[in-house]
């Protein structure tokens, strides 16, 4: 999945590491209802994260990104969230929109047990 996300390019030479975010997959469900012909989604996903050898800027040139993607850009946690507050319907729908929640507090603790880790060798 993430090689089609990001592209066989920068999978190959931009990636130094990924890995889960959760230590299970989430199980999505979303129901279009009536106006989108009773349609419902429901997939399991594994939050994913990907860390860079390069600033993003210079990565974004040659990702493969599709048609679903209508616009994207390169954001730190904190302006995610507040966004979120802010404006919650810009990201397309209350499942999308707890999706990425859960995406960031699962971030915040990765990002936190890795400083963590990076002080108590610092001491060390």
């Amino acid at each position: 999945g993430m090689n089609e996300e990001l592209g066989p390019i920068v999978w190959r030479r931009y990636v130094k590491r990924a890995g889960n975010l959760t230590s299970l997959p989430l199980y999505y469900i979303r129901d279009y209802g009536e106006a989108n012909e009773n349609r419902v989604d429901r997939q399991v996903t594994w939050i994913y994260h990907v860390q860079l050898k390069s600033p993003g800027e210079t990565v974004g040139n040659v990702m493969n990104l599709d048609s679903e993607v209508a616009d994207w850009g390169w954001f730190g946690v904190n302006e995610i969230e507040e966004w979120l507050q802010r404006t919650p319907d810009d990201f397309c729908h209350e499942t999308i929109v707890q999706m990425l929640k859960i995406s960031l507090d699962s971030l915040g603790e990765s990002l936190k047990r890795h400083d963590q880790v990076n002080i108590k060798a610092e001491i060390e």
